[in-house]
């Protein structure tokens, strides 16, 4: 695939779609981009949760494995959002302002996309047909649109604490 093109979407889908959601998340809620973050990965908790479940489900050393192994990420994962909303809560100054992965996170980004793409209906449409569970195929479509949404708030920017801080005083003196 064409690499410039891929830049093109990419930069098209933080400028057009995210970083506006975070700047108006900044906005209402005074939040950095790390509390979207963190719900992003606890979306996508509960989406790798589904496939545990129906790992485990259906028995055999390999599905038992592999349900192992993604309840490992699942329990990595939630360190993570606990790790995240704590560095919000405790952030104070503007020296602890996430950085942007704008660039360092293209090709994570990326991959994560076209998995996305790839693989959400045909493994939606598995749960749904072959093992006939619409809460895992559920469970698992949040997760992945919740993984994706976490990998495109990553890349997005945040103002300083302080000058959050500022705005916030600002807009509650002009009403």
């Amino acid at each position: 695939m064409n690499h410039t093109f891929l830049r093109s979407i990419d930069a098209a889908i933080i400028d057009e779609i995210f970083q506006p959601a975070c700047n108006w998340l900044n906005r209402v809620f005074g939040c950095t981009s790390r509390i979207p973050v963190a719900v992003g990965y606890f979306f996508s908790v509960i989406g790798v949760l589904a496939l545990v479940h129906t790992g485990l489900s259906l028995g055999g050393v390999v599905c038992n494995l592999l349900a192992l192994f993604m309840g490992a990420y699942c329990f990595v994962r939630s360190i993570v959002v606990y790790h995240l909303v704590m560095d919000e809560l405790n952030a104070d100054d503007s020296s602890n302002v996430p950085e942007s992965k704008r660039f360092t996170g293209f090709k994570d980004r990326v991959v994560t996309l076209l998995l996305t793409v790839v693989t959400l209906g045909p493994v939606v449409i598995l749960f749904l047909i072959v093992f006939k569970d619409d809460v895992s195929a559920i469970a698992y479509a949040v997760g992945s649109i919740g993984n994706l949404c976490a990998a495109y708030f990553d890349a997005c920017t945040s103002p300083p604490k302080k000058r959050r801080m500022a705005m916030r005083s600002l807009s509650s003196q002009n009403q």
